[in-house]
């Protein structure tokens, strides 16, 4: 369960930025954009990461039913 749940919380699956920055990524995994004046960057894998994570707490929840009580203060916190 602590790993799902590490992979729940995952928040730095994107990113943002202005054209005139000059730090581009070579990430292979991250999908660019060009919005205006900025730049958009998705990491496909930590998002699907986080969409299976969420799926597999999903299938915990409807598994465990009320045996989910003793995660969720840890599933609901905030880093």
């Amino acid at each position: 369960m602590p790993f799902v749940i590490k992979s729940v919380r995952l928040m730095n699956y994107s990113s943002f930025s202005n054209s005139s920055d000059t730090n581009d990524s070579d990430d292979e995994s991250m999908i660019k954009v060009t919005v205006g004046d900025s730049k958009m960057g998705i990491r496909s894998a930590l998002l699907e990461e986080k969409a299976l994570a969420c799926h597999i707490l999903c299938c915990f929840a409807a598994e465990l039913k009320e045996g989910l009580h003793l995660w969720v203060n840890e599933i609901g916190l905030d880093d």
